[in-house]
């Protein structure tokens, strides 16, 4: 699987996953596309996994609960929520009792960590 295989929920998780995990993030606006280069076939799959097993009915529900989300915010939110990186569903944009379910959802998944290989391509821990 590639990018561009993935649908815009998991396009925002793999952009958030590359813009927090990047030891070395450029000055000024920064664009995931190098680091998304360099993400193995494998680790899209697995990613493309986890977005696709907390795209529940229930998750979906409470995405779409304050009108019709922006999928690919929705995907960077959920890396940033289930990685404790300090902003998660619960910090506004959701309002309650979606954002406590998708909060704990997100966490109930458990955290994810990119590593640069050997080959110098990108996987997920």
């Amino acid at each position: 699987m590639t990018y561009d295989d993935c649908n815009e929920f998991t396009h925002g998780y793999i952009d958030a996953a590359c813009w927090t995990s990047d030891p070395d993030p450029p000055v000024g606006e920064y664009d995931a596309t190098d680091r998304r280069a360099l993400l193995a076939p494998e680790t899209v799959d697995v990613m493309a996994g986890d977005c696709a097993a907390f795209q529940t009915p229930e998750c979906l529900a409470d995405l779409v609960y304050a009108g019709s989300p922006d999928m690919a915010r929705a995907g960077h939110v959920f890396w940033l929520t289930r990685n404790r990186h300090g902003a998660g569903y619960w910090d506004g944009d959701w309002p309650e009792p979606a954002a406590s379910r998708l909060t704990t959802a997100a966490k109930d998944c458990g955290t994810a960590d990119l590593y640069t290989g050997d080959d110098g391509t990108i996987y997920q821990a």
